[in-house]
């Protein structure tokens, strides 16, 4: 299910234009709209564990209004808010055309956070990588605010750069030290796409002591995107997360785990916030500041790895 607040949870960043400036007027205009299953038109909501999601015929389980949210030490003021909508199901249709046409209809819903920058920009994330659920936020969105345009195709400050980051991020793994209180501890998955557009996964850990990463490497295969596992030490808290380049993500919050000193309410809803809003520009930070990274030590890694699968598919003789 696309929400926040439970489950295995995907997040994208988008900009809204031409929106109300400031969250309250945001609020308000949201609220204007709310879902109703009599007539099935969609609307906004807050967000709650709402079990009803993907069931037929049904009306949201919960009256929550859109919430406003203050700040704290990690995450900026921002509101929380829930898309519902419904989604005819002509499957089900045919099958129970003798049955009231509202329950050939299935409720849907995305979450969606909301927040002021110091730019001015409103920037948001939808609880999915979708493009249906995207589509439908971005139709919820203009319903509601009058002008406003959800603008997914313009990268945030939460986009990684380049393709480079990934194997940045895999070099840091093996050599870097602590990133202020985040360690990296390991990746365990990443995507590869050669020259030929050939796409492949590798799976578990992904490090150079294994030779199909040495050869990903070497041959300049497109890397990302890639699973990484971090330490948040002042909390702690363990996060693992899948790291797209255009800054969405997607939080396995069954190996996410915060301490019970953390006062965590609700780990999905706290890992996406923790990752959106400090890991990614933390970790983009790091990156783009290492200028020792671009100056040489990329190459080198490179090259290193190129040697080790010399050494590795040589014969006695070196041949």
């Amino acid at each position: 299910m696309p929400m926040f607040t439970s489950g295995k949870v995907a997040a994208t960043p988008f900009f809204i234009e031409n929106g109300p400036q400031g969250l309250d007027l945001i609020r308000q205009a949201l609220m204007q709209l709310p879902p109703n299953e009599t007539a099935l038109t969609p609307g906004w909501l807050g967000a709650s564990n709402d079990d009803r999601i993907r069931q037929y015929g049904i009306a949201p389980g919960h009256e929550i209004p859109v919430q406003h949210i203050s700040a704290d030490p990690r995450t900026p003021d921002r509101l929380l808010a829930r898309y519902y909508f419904w989604t005819h199901d002509p499957a089900r249709a045919a099958i129970l055309s003798h049955r009231p046409t509202h329950e050939h209809f299935r409720l849907d819903a995305v979450d969606v956070v909301i927040t002021l920058l110091e730019t001015g920009q409103i920037l948001a994330l939808a609880s999915s990588r979708t493009p249906e659920h995207l589509s439908a936020v971005e139709s919820g969105l203009a319903a509601s605010l009058s002008g406003a345009v959800a603008r997914f195709d313009q990268p945030t400050m939460l986009h990684l750069g380049r393709p480079d980051f990934f194997l940045w991020a895999i070099e840091w793994i093996e050599n870097g030290p602590s990133i202020g209180e985040v360690s990296l501890l390991e990746g365990s998955s990443l995507a590869t796409l050669d020259g030929f557009s050939r796409g492949s996964t590798i799976h578990h850990t992904v490090d150079s002591s294994r030779p199909v990463v040495l050869n990903a490497i070497a041959n300049g295969e497109t890397l990302g995107p890639m699973r990484l596992h971090v330490r948040i030490d002042s909390l702690p808290a363990k996060i693992v997360v899948e790291l797209h380049l255009d800054g969405s993500f997607v939080v396995l919050t069954s190996e996410t785990h915060y301490s019970i000193h953390a006062g965590v309410a609700n780990k999905s809803m706290r890992a996406v916030e923790d990752v959106a809003f400090f890991l990614i520009p933390l970790l983009r930070s790091q990156y783009e500041s290492d200028i020792d990274w671009s100056d040489s030590r990329r190459d080198s890694y490179i090259a290193k790895a190129r040697q080790r699968l010399v050494d590795l598919y040589s014969g006695p003789d070196g041949t």
